[in-house]
C-alpha cells in the first residue's frame, strides 16, 4: 500500500509538472511581448525626445520668423486653400497673367509650386490656425518623423544600436534642421523619400524571403508594396521632388531579385502615375502643359538676362520661350550653368544633407550577402560605409569611407 500511494503521489507530482510547463510558454510569451511592447515604447520616447530637443534647442534660439519668400508664398497659398479657394494664391506674378487671371478677392490660381506641402498646411490651419510658428512646427513634426523613419531602416538592416547611431546623427545634423526651420518644403520631400526607401526595402526583404519558396510570391509580396512604393514616390513629385528620374534606382533596388521583376517595376511606375494624374489633369485644364505652366521658366531665373526671379515680374509676352532662350542666349544659359555647378561644388552636399542619409543607407541594398554589407559600426570584418562628414566653419561637406573592425 505505501508502495502504491508513493507511486501515485509521483504521478500526480510529474502531472502537476506537465500542466505547470505547459502554462509556462503562455506566460512567458505574454510576459515577453509586454516587455517588448514596453521597450519599442521606451525607444520611441526616447527617439521623439532627442528629436524634440534638438530641434527645439535651435527653434527657440534662431527661428525669428519666415525669412525665405518660398516659404512666405506657400504659406499664402496654404492659407487659400484653408479659406476654400484650392490651389490658388494673392501672390501676382505679371508673367502668369498669361494663363489666368485674379477674381474679385484678388486670388488667382497657383501656377508655380507644387500642391502637396501647400495642402497638409491647410489642414494645420485648420487645427490651430495660422502663422509663421504653425509652419515651422509642420515642418519640425515632418523632421521628426523622418528620424522615425531612419530608425526603422537601420534597424531592418542591422539593429537597434546601429538604428540609434543613425538618428542622431540625424537629428544633430544643423543642415538637416536648418531645412526645416527655413519650411521651404523640404523636409516634407525629405521624410517622403526617406519613407519609399524604407518601403522599398521591405519589398525586398520579401522578394528575399520568397526566394526559398517552391511557390510563387503571394498577391502581398507581389502587389502591395511595390504599389506603396510608386504611390509615395508620386506624393513626393506632388511635394515638390525636381527629378523623376529617382523612380528608376528606387525601382531597381526595390526589386532586385525579384522573379517577378518586371511586373513590380510596372506596379511601382504605375501607381506613381496614378498619385500624379489629378496635378496634371489640372495642369492641362488651367495651361495646357502637363507641369505649372511657371514652372519651365525657371531655366530663366538667376540668368545675366534675368537676375534673381524677376522673370516672373515680366508681362506676357516679354519673354521668350525657355528654347527660344537657349538659342538666342547660350552664353546666359551657359554662365549659369557654369555657376550651378561651382555652387554645387561649394555648397550643395550642405544643401541636400537631409537626403544623404537616405540615400547613404540605400548603400546596404548593394550586396546581399550578410558577409558584404557595408556596416558603419558593427561588422564581422573590415566594411566600407559612406559617411557624410560636414564642416560647421567653412559650410562645406565631403562624403569619406570609414572602414571598421568589429
Amino acid at each position: 500500500m505505501a508502495v502504491e500511494e508513493t507511486s501515485r503521489a509521483a504521478q500526480n507530482t510529474r502531472r502537476s509538472h506537465q500542466v505547470q510547463a505547459r502554462a509556462r510558454p503562455g506566460r512567458r510569451d505574454l510576459t515577453e511581448r509586454l516587455n517588448i511592447f514596453a521597450k519599442a515604447v521606451a525607444l520611441g520616447v526616447l527617439i521623439a525626445l532627442i528629436g524634440v530637443g534638438a530641434f527645439g534647442r535651435f527653434y527657440t534660439a534662431r527661428f525669428n520668423g519666415l525669412v525665405s519668400t518660398t516659404a512666405m508664398e506657400i504659406g499664402d497659398i496654404a492659407q487659400q486653400a484653408r479659406e476654400g479657394h484650392g490651389m490658388s494664391t494673392k501672390v501676382i506674378r505679371p508673367l502668369a497673367l498669361a494663363y489666368g487671371q485674379p477674381n474679385q478677392e484678388g486670388v488667382m490660381p497657383e501656377m508655380l509650386h507644387a500642391p502637396l506641402y501647400p495642402l497638409l498646411l491647410s489642414w494645420l490651419f485648420k487645427a490651430r490656425g495660422g502663422g509663421d510658428a504653425s509652419v515651422a512646427i509642420f515642418n519640425g513634426l515632418m523632421f521628426l518623423l523622418t528620424g522615425w523613419v531612419l530608425y526603422a531602416i537601420a534597424r531592418a538592416l542591422w539593429d537597434k544600436t546601429v538604428g540609434l547611431i543613425v538618428v542622431i546623427a540625424y537629428f544633430v545634423s544643423i543642415e538637416a534642421i536648418g531645412q526645416a526651420l527655413t519650411a521651404t518644403g523640404a523636409s516634407v520631400v525629405g521624410l517622403l523619400i526617406t519613407t519609399a526607401i524604407w518601403a522599398a526595402l521591405r519589398n525586398r526583404q520579401a522578394v528575399q524571403g520568397s526566394r526559398g519558396d517552391s511557390q510563387a510570391p503571394t498577391t502581398r509580396r507581389l502587389l502591395i508594396w511595390p504599389a506603396i512604393v510608386g504611390g509615395i514616390f508620386g506624393l513626393t513629385y506632388l511635394a515638390g521632388l525636381t527629378s523623376l528620374l529617382l523612380i528608376i534606382p528606387l525601382a531597381v533596388l526595390a526589386t532586385a531579385g525579384s522573379r517577378s521583376r518586371r511586373k513590380q517595376v510596372a506596379l511601382i511606375v504605375v501607381a506613381a502615375l496614378i498619385v500624379m494624374v489629378p496635378w496634371v489633369v489640372r495642369n492641362l485644364q488651367l495651361s495646357g502643359t502637363l507641369l505649372p505652366p511657371m514652372a519651365k521658366y525657371t531655366l530663366l531665373t538667376h540668368t545675366q538676362t534675368y537676375p534673381g526671379e524677376s522673370v516672373f515680374q515680366q508681362m506676357p509676352g516679354q519673354v521668350p520661350s525657355p528654347i527660344a532662350f537657349i538659342l538666342s542666349h547660350p552664353g546666359d544659359v551657359l554662365n549659369k550653368v557654369g555657376r550651378g555647378l561651382t555652387m554645387l561644388y561649394r555648397g550643395g552636399p550642405n544643401t541636400i544633407n537631409p537626403y544623404l542619409f537616405p540615400f547613404f543607407i540605400l548603400g546596404a541594398f548593394l550586396f546581399e550577402a550578410d558577409s558584404l554589407k557595408r556596416v558603419p559600426i558593427r561588422g564581422r570584418q573590415p566594411e566600407a560605409f559612406p559617411v557624410a562628414s560636414s564642416n560647421s566653419n567653412n559650410h562645406s561637406a565631403s562624403s569619406e569611407y570609414m572602414f571598421v573592425r568589429a
